[in-house]
């Protein structure tokens, strides 16, 4: 039997006790049934009764299958009132987006409408109730209203302030229909496009997903409180200064500009044309703004910039950090179109730490997450992943015998190309990195001024010399650009099918790779976590996080041990022969902070 689940809840924030108010149910026959309970409008916690919840654990118990429309979410609040899912899951977002990786908009209604012509009129009739609720609801001194909670947020009121209002009943149950209809619709759709095996690989990650979720990040609260403090004052002061030589807003760019041309400095980065700017808009480039910290305009714009991004990552995460100082972030198996990670609230891929910024002032934004007491992390990551996934997928000679016999790739880029041979070795095998960076990603020499702020004749005699010294590379990408027109899709190293705009097939080879390493990883998190599951208590050793190629790992002191962490290192680095050379991984100890790691000689 299979049914489908839907939860409406008082915000999205499971982990910060948010929490659902009404559960509604759609089966197989068309049956359906909805249980709710009012929510206390001081505190905004539903008050369930123990009767309600446990008609709704039998219904969660007695199905084979159970249909979300973003299960992992439904899950986590299904568990925030002790209830828990026995069966298999599906997640029809999920289904959504491996149907056709290109859908711009995966939301439950949007979809319906589009493909079962389903109306969205119950939300509009029941936000627009809403609206009026709060409107009451504000003047009781109730906690709701704007600017801290979203209409769809709100939703209880309607039926707290007139108790015969059956609006929420009605959108919940229907939103349970959507959900049955449209796993029925990509159920067909998947299995006709041969992607049914991707969907349950992916439904696999996500019940691993769901319980690192759980776990979450340690925050040094001291840390990050004095580190928000330091940024704020930086910001403030530096802001002041920019006020007194005329700049009113310092985070506008034509402000700026205009300022740091009228001090000479020699600016000339551009924004693409466009129809009102034929000739683009001067831009702010770190990489070109680099050159010039002799004039201490710049220097102090760069820590501005440096000390605003970090003050955002430390509020970001005072937003989300629970009461034990823990953050729990959304990871995402759907938000982008190679099937990588992500993660929101807060989005830690974005973080960066600061040997990996290209501002020289960089604020670590990794610095305030730390080991639990009695535990160390272990950092695995894999090396030159791409950089080998395109050796591999485009037997590129040169880059391959250098993996084969332990050389440096860049280093082998750069002997190969006659412009960047002639320099010297430093700054030549820099170029050459950037040049191998700039081609597994489909760029050119637009891409190495830009980023790295090579002149464009340079740009373009390095590209040049690449593919002359790496005629395979070439052929790799026109290959892959052909096939990508000819079908819509590419097929990477793990047989997984990804939709590509036709407008960019030109980019194939960047989605195969992107693509493949995305499957690389998640294999070795399952491995990974299968193993741990086996062998360990999750108060022993625990999956933290996946963060593009790495994987992270917190460990009980008293377990911890080299050989655990060449298990869990050759667990990640087996490839299943997807590649033509190894896929090794390199591995660093944390007992402080993310920040702080040792190279672990494994």
């Amino acid at each position: 039997m299979k049914v489908a689940v839907d939860t409406e809840t008082t915000g999205l924030k499971w982990a910060k006790d948010e929490k659902p108010y009404a559960v509604g149910f759609y089966y197989e026959d068309g049956t359906k049934k909805y249980f709710d309970a009012l929510v206390d409008p001081m505190t905004r916690q539903p008050l369930w009764t123990d009767e309600t919840l446990n008609k709704i654990q039998d219904r969660l118990s007695t199905a084979d299958e159970y249909i979300f429309a973003n299960a992992k979410y439904d899950l986590h609040m299904l568990e925030s009132i002790n209830l828990k899912v026995e069966g298999q899951i599906h997640d029809v977002i999920l289904m959504a987006k491996i149907c056709n990786t290109l859908e711009l908009n995966c939301g439950l209604k949007p979809l319906s409408k589009k493909y079962l012509n389903i109306p969205d009129d119950d939300e509009k009739n029941l936000k627009a109730t809403t609206v009026s609720a709060r409107k009451i609801g504000k003047e009781k001194g109730w906690k709701c209203g704007s600017p801290h909670y979203e209409v769809t947020q709100d939703y209880w009121l309607c039926k707290l302030i007139n108790s015969s209002n059956n609006l929420c009943e009605i959108y919940c149950l229907k939103d349970v229909e959507r959900t049955f209809k449209l796993f029925q619709f990509y159920s067909e759709g998947l299995r006709v496009l041969g992607r049914w095996h991707t969907y349950l690989f992916e439904m696999n990650v996500a019940e691993r997903i769901f319980q690192i979720e759980k776990i979450g990040l340690k925050v040094n609260e001291s840390l990050l409180n004095q580190l928000l403090l330091k940024t704020n004052t930086t910001c403030f002061q530096i802001e002041a200064q920019f006020k007194k030589a005329g700049i009113d807003n310092i985070n506008s760019t034509q402000q700026v500009v205009k300022y740091l041309l009228s001090l000479g400095v020699p600016l000339t980065d551009r924004t693409e044309p466009s129809q009102t700017y034929p000739e683009g808009q001067l831009k702010l480039n770190n990489t070109i703004l680099k050159r010039h910290l002799n004039f201490p305009q710049v220097e102090q714009y760069l820590i501005y910039q440096a000390n605003a991004t970090g003050r955002g990552y430390f509020m970001n995460y005072v937003a989300h950090m629970t009461d034990d100082k823990v953050i729990h972030p959304n990871l995402h198996q759907d938000r982008t179109k190679s099937f990588r990670l992500s993660s929101s609230d807060p989005n830690l891929q974005n973080v960066t730490s600061a040997e990996t910024n290209d501002n020289p002032y960089s604020v670590d934004g990794r610095q305030t997450f730390c080991p639990r007491e009695d535990y160390v992390w272990v950092s695995i990551d894999y090396e030159q992943l791409e950089l080998r996934i395109f050796a591999s997928r485009g037997n590129v000679t040169k880059l391959l015998n250098a993996f084969r016999t332990g050389g440096d790739p860049h280093n082998e880029t750069r002997l190969a190309i006659p412009y960047l041979a002639a320099k010297d070795p430093k700054p030549g095998r820099k170029l050459a990195k950037n040049t191998n960076f700039t081609v597994i990603n489909c760029g050119g020499k637009n891409v190495l001024f830009e980023k790295y702020g090579v002149p464009l004749d340079e740009g373009e005699e390095v590209i040049s010399g690449f593919y002359l010294a790496n005629p395979e590379a070439r052929e790799r990408q026109k290959s892959a650009e052909r096939f990508a027109k000819q079908h819509g899709y590419i097929i990477n190293a793990y047989n997984r099918q990804l939709d590509i705009d036709l407008d960019f097939a030109y980019r194939a080879t960047s989605y195969d790779i992107q693509g493949s390493a995305a499957d690389l990883v998640k294999r070795g998190l399952i491995r990974c976590y299968n193993f741990i599951k086996q062998n360990f208590s999750p108060e022993e050793v625990r999956i933290l996080l996946q963060i593009h190629d790495e994987l992270v790992f917190e460990i009980h002191k008293d377990i911890y041990d080299i050989c655990l962490v060449r298990k869990l290192a050759n667990l990640m680095a087996n490839n299943d022969g997807a590649f033509s050379i190894p896929t090794p991984t390199s591995a660093s100890l944390i007992k402080e902070s993310w920040s702080k790691k040792e190279e672990i000689i494994l």
